[in-house]
């Protein structure tokens, strides 16, 4: 049982709020597969449900400092302190405080999550609506992508006859087919947690992937594909062992630290290509050349201020001296790298403060048991695949996104568990 002093909070006073609590947090989970925007408010509307908890956390010192709060906390210092140099201090201001009350939001979501246990019953109940609902986006997503958006276009047509003009961009369905592909994880997860039979669960697995490959055949999301490919791979090389765990947390902090000095190398290998040139190809769809010259006028302002960057949400503001060939324009909107968007922002010093607070994350990782230890390394990775290539490090949906996958499997990994081997909130 739960120590009962912290369960004082009106969701978690019995086994049946909590499970009333997870049934209300999956049919949330249905309804983000539909509209993935809707994954910050998610993530809000629970943080906020989790403020009872934390208050009593506080006043029991059940919640004490520890070196990731720390961290944490000077990241978040730095990061509003970025905004005073930065090009537009409001804008910078607003968009600043926005994503840090996300965020903080996000780890209450989570410190709520590692309280809640829910009988394999009705958790096996909560998986069913779950890998249906997963089932059916995949297949959604398979039809418009192949048939160009016939279900779409009975919504959105005009009463002239006429399509709005986002309906004829190829790329209108990513944000979907990206979150249905990560959010796989965890759905496979719960169906291992399950009490589903064994051969059922293989079958519903290996089906749930076959539907992947196939919506990501026909999808014009690159990144979903990066997401499927590193499942793949980890699925194939020893993840879950200490050592290699080591080796990759070691190459993850010295590719961000290395970040600027690579897009030079890489555009000037790229731009004479004509395998990157070409537009009909997988590489000229993926926008590759069109990321690789994003990256290099990152690298070009980054080398300007490279200790302390150009402040919160600077990029948009940044112009290039003359137009970039490819792009056609003298700036950017989006960074499309998370470590090259830290570089820009916060400089070296921001960077460090941010593998510092990652630091706290790999030490969990690598203390949990080997099938734990391969799920939530498998879930980083891909999640850094995504924000290697996704807008930007601040999406409010994406930073919903990180948030709902980590809670829905701390309390996916904590529904059989013994007390002493619960995924807690650090």
């Amino acid at each position: 049982m739960l120590n009962r002093g912290m369960l004082n909070s009106f969701l978690l006073q019995s086994e049946k709020a909590q499970t009333r609590f997870f049934y209300f947090f999956c049919i949330s989970m249905v309804l983000c597969l539909a509209l993935p925007r809707s994954l910050s408010l998610v993530t809000i509307v629970f943080g906020i449900l989790a403020l009872p908890l934390i208050w009593q956390g506080l006043r029991a010192k059940k919640i004490a400092p520890n070196i990731g709060l720390c961290a944490l906390f000077l990241f978040f210092t730095y990061a509003l302190l970025s905004c005073l140099w930065a090009p537009d201090f409001m804008f910078s201001f607003k968009k600043c405080y926005k994503a840090l009350l996300l965020l903080g939001f996000g780890f209450g979501f989570l410190h709520l999550s590692s309280y809640i246990f829910v009988p394999v019953k009705e958790f096996s109940k909560m998986t069913w609506l779950l890998v249906v609902a997963l089932f059916l986006a995949i297949w959604f997503l398979f039809i418009e992508y192949f048939f160009h958006y016939p279900i779409l276009k009975v919504f959105l047509q005009k009463d002239d006859g006429s399509l709005p003009i986002g309906i004829a961009n190829e790329f209108l369905l990513n944000r979907n087919a990206v979150y249905i592909s990560l959010f796989s994880l965890p759905v496979s997860l719960m169906v291992l947690k399950s009490d589903i039979a064994g051969i059922a669960k293989k079958f519903i697995l290996a089906l749930l992937f076959l539907s992947l490959f196939a919506m990501t055949a026909v999808a014009q999301s690159q990144t979903s594909t990066i997401v499927l490919v590193t499942i793949l791979i980890c699925a194939l090389i020893p993840v879950y062992r200490q050592r290699a765990l080591k080796l990759l947390a070691i190459a993850f902090a010295l590719l961000v630290l290395v970040a600027p000095m690579l897009p030079p190398l890489l555009y000037n290998a790229a731009i004479n290509s004509e395998l990157l040139q070409d537009r009909s190809g997988w590489l000229g769809k993926a926008s590759a050349i069109q990321r690789l010259e994003v990256w290099n006028f990152m690298a070009q302002e980054i080398a300007q201020k490279p200790l302390f960057g150009h402040g919160f949400e600077a990029t948009r503001f940044l112009k290039s001296p003359a137009k970039m060939p490819v792009l056609g324009t003298d700036n950017i909107m989006h960074p499309h790298n998370f470590a090259l968007q830290l570089w820009l922002e916060f400089g070296l010093v921001g960077v460090v403060l941010a593998l510092l607070a990652l630091y706290p994350l790999y030490q969990k990782i690598i203390s949990l048991g080997i099938f734990p230890r391969r799920y939530y390394a498998t879930l980083c990775i891909c999640t850094a695949g995504v924000l290697s290539v996704g807008y930007g490090l601040w999406q409010a949906w994406q930073i919903g996104m990180i948030f709902v996958l980590a809670a829905i499997s701390i309390i996916a990994t904590n529904t059989d568990a013994s007390r002493n081997e619960k995924i807690s909130s650090s």
